[in-house]
């Protein structure tokens, strides 16, 4: 991994403020639905767009067309033997990348609460998620 694909991935980013670090599953994607006010959801992104990288707080993923709107539902597939995960997000940046790479943008979006009510995400998906970190976390092949 070069030093540009080591700064893609978030992995060298020593934040003070971050509560939980970043991690890498392999060949984990995601889909996205967007959300707002006055249309409950949209047509799902056909995309499968690659995560850089993930965190008991949010993701960040690849992708050429990025959402219009900040409210979106996240699918999350990591595993072929895994069901997909949906999250409830919010994009909190939308960035363009250099001319020539294989993706345009590359988006962040921030996890709703995980909570039993209605628009956070669910206990289970944040079960998921600290399998996930201690499989793929810090340490871990």
């Amino acid at each position: 991994m070069n030093n540009a694909e080591h700064r893609e991935t978030g992995q060298g980013c020593s934040n003070p403020d971050r509560k939980y670090g970043r991690f890498v599953i392999p060949g984990a994607t995601i889909s996205y639905r967007e959300r707002s006010f006055w249309r409950r959801e949209s047509l799902a992104s056909e995309e499968r767009s690659p995560v850089i990288n993930i965190s008991r707080t949010g993701l960040a993923f690849l992708t050429d067309l990025p959402p219009k709107t900040n409210r979106v539902t996240l699918l999350l597939s990591y595993s072929e033997k895994e069901e997909p995960i949906s999250f409830e997000g919010r994009v909190v940046y939308s960035v363009p990348r250099a001319s020539g790479l294989d993706y345009r943008f590359r988006v962040g979006v921030k996890f709703s609460p995980f909570s039993a009510r209605r628009g956070h995400n669910s206990p289970a998906s944040l079960g998921v998620l600290d399998y996930l970190e201690k499989t793929h976390g810090a340490g871990n092949p």
